[in-house]
């Protein structure tokens, strides 16, 4: 306090001689010389205690720590596979090991991450951190039943674990467990103190339900003890304005209307004038939102669709074309004047512009992916495989990429190379359910092989831990075409649960029925069928109608 820093540095290394099993004292040291000599300086101090002392494993974490503050994420990582060599079969090995996994998960290296939480789950079956993001991977698969598996072991071991609560009420929920998954998201968010973390989520969840009476209860739940979250203040006005209550959303935008960090207030009052078809007003509250924060997308986004509502197409390119003079690195904004020429009609501007942003970012798969989609929309099926072809040049192992490739090698009836590709992907993600789903569906449908119907047989099975319609209709439909006519019905009939109203399915239950030779039931599910089809793409008809004939 009286500016003797050289005598207070010296205190603080006389306490780590003195303690030198304690982790207070150096913590407390490398924060005085990142305060007063920079954060090289308190980087450099604590490499060299984590250099004397390489057992030291909590000083260890906190070296990765440190490394992950200072915007290092490879020495971050490189510090935690030293770890994870000096600790062994140690618990230190474990925790460093999904720390790993969760870094490489974030640079999209889910096989990796995998490999390393089953590495941990192996030494430790129960190693919480490791069921957790199991259970993550599981749900990402649509491997509900497996995830909830996992998910309860997490809690019989932490009971008050507010994230092993909250994904156990996703999954409960994915599987159609309404009373389960109401009271596991009751507890989360009694476990969490209603924390925004798990509160948002939850109440996106309600909205899409449309169950707003239970959101709007838990959003204003959740601002008494987080005031100035502004994802909830988002959300609660989405609410009002959805329930008609104008004056709850201007009350919201009044009470943070001199907010300097934010531009939510305008941009309320922009929803709020938008709603009364006050276009003029809207866009004026927009523009006030944009100059606050000039680097907010939301508002640029807001500004772009308003204009294209009252299909001003004009004033959103012109908006858009200044932004974009002004970031010409800015590749949102890039992409939101392609889109918006696509919006007016304009194919050749908009691929043009994607193209620009290709030859700017080759190695970002977004541009293609938009690219290619607006082919296939407007037919131009050879134009859109070229540029996926384009894009996996430059990213040979994206995966997104891949799956494009793979359903336009379908949409050309090239079935051996879409069969080529998912198998391509399926080495680097084997548990990914919706390319076995794809893999699986083009072989029961098109290949007459009876040794790689087997084969897509086998790999189906694990299709059956999905509550998704289509993939439970796939499973039976190969399920039939190996002979297992019980469980066909059985897999159909779970489908049509979710969707009776497709047609594909009901066609696919005949088809078994006749197999059987259970003509009543398979005439039934056929005639259904053809009087579904007639709202739905369906490439059947013709074959039914001979069919019937017979019956």
């Amino acid at each position: 306090k009286q500016g003797k820093k050289n005598e207070a540095e010296a205190q603080l290394k006389w306490l780590v001689e003195h303690n030198p099993t304690a982790l207070k004292p150096k913590l407390n040291l490398v924060q005085f010389l990142i305060q007063t000599q920079g954060p090289q300086a308190g980087r450099a101090a604590l490499e060299g205690m984590v250099k004397q002392n390489p057992e030291d494993y909590e000083l260890g974490f906190k070296l990765a720590d440190l490394y992950e503050m200072q915007g290092d994420t490879a020495a971050s990582e490189a510090q935690l596979r030293k770890i994870i060599e000096t600790a062994g079969d140690k618990p230190e090995a474990l925790k460093a090991k999904v720390k790993v996994a969760t870094k490489l998960l974030s640079k999209n290296k889910k096989a990796d991450a995998q490999n390393l939480v089953a590495e941990v789950l192996a030494t430790d079956s129960n190693n919480v951190d490791a069921l957790l993001m199991k259970a993550s991977f599981a749900m990402d698969e649509t491997q509900f039943e497996s995830a909830i598996l996992d998910l309860r072991t997490v809690i019989r071991e932490q009971p008050n674990s507010a994230q092993a609560l909250f994904l156990i009420a996703k999954a409960y929920e994915m599987t159609g467990s309404s009373g389960l998954s109401e009271e596991s998201y009751t507890k989360a968010m009694e476990v969490s103190k209603y924390s925004p973390a798990y509160g948002v989520p939850y109440a996106q969840t309600l909205i899409r339900k449309n169950e707003n009476e239970q959101a709007e209860k838990l959003l204003e739940t959740i601002l008494k003890g987080s005031p100035n979250n502004i994802q909830a203040t988002k959300l609660l006005v989405h609410v009002k304005l959805a329930k008609g209550d104008i004056e709850g959303a201007k009350a919201i935008a009044n009470q943070i209307k001199n907010a300097s960090n934010s531009n939510l207030s305008e941009l309320i009052e922009a929803a709020i004038f938008m709603r009364q078809d006050n276009y003029a007003a809207s866009i004026a509250a927009l523009q006030k939102a944009h100059e606050k924060m000039p680097n907010d997308m939301q508002a640029v986004l807001a500004m772009v669709k308003t204009h294209i509502v009252k299909k001003n197409f004009a004033a959103a390119e012109s908006f858009l074309t200044s932004l974009v003079n002004k970031n010409p690195n800015n590749y949102e904004m890039k992409l939101l004047l392609a889109q918006t020429y696509g919006a007016s009609g304009n194919a050749v501007k908009m691929h043009e512009t994607f193209d620009s942003i290709i030859a700017a970012e080759p190695k970002n798969p977004i541009a293609y992916q938009q690219s290619a989609t607006a082919y296939l929309r407007a037919g131009k099926v050879d134009m859109a495989k070229a540029v996926i072809e384009k894009g996996l040049v430059q990213i040979p192992n994206s995966f997104d990429l891949s799956m494009i490739l793979a359903e336009i090698h379908q949409a050309n009836k090239a079935y051996t190379e879409a069969l080529a590709t998912y198998e391509t992907l399926l080495k680097t993600q084997p548990n990914s359910l919706v390319v076995i789903n794809n893999y699986v569906s083009i072989v029961a449908d098109y290949v007459k092989d009876e040794a790689k119907m087997q084969q897509a047989y086998t790999m189906a099975a694990k299709l059956k831990e999905s509550s998704v319609p289509q993939f439970a209709d796939t499973l039976g439909w190969i399920s039939y075409r190996v002979g297992k006519y019980d469980e066909a019905v059985l897999e159909i009939k779970r489908a049509l649960e979710k969707l009776p109203n497709y047609a594909v399915f009901h066609y696919h239950l005949g088809k078994v029925y006749l197999a059987m030779n259970n003509k009543v039931q398979a005439k039934e599910s056929l005639e259904t069928a053809l009087k579904l089809s007639n709202n739905q793409a369906f490439a059947y008809s013709a074959e039914i109608n001979e069919l019937l004939k017979t019956m």
